[in-house]
């Protein structure tokens, strides 16, 4: 099952988590229902990078 890990880098380059997910399948609309509850819980605030960890360099800026 993927993990997902929700991560926030402060002003002083440390490391803030604010929680995990662990769905049962990896399909987008999964993805897509974890981003919205997340946004939703920061305020509608949106990431800016998402790191998937699926190949070396899968890093998205939104």
């Amino acid at each position: 099952m993927p993990f997902g890990l929700l991560v926030r880098v402060n002003n002083h380059f440390q490391s803030m988590i604010f929680g995990g997910v662990l769905v049962r399948d990896g399909t987008v609309e999964t993805f897509q229902w974890v981003f919205t509850g997340f946004t939703r819980m920061m305020g509608d605030k949106h990431p800016q990078t998402v790191l998937t960890g699926e190949q070396k360099n899968d890093v998205f800026k939104i």
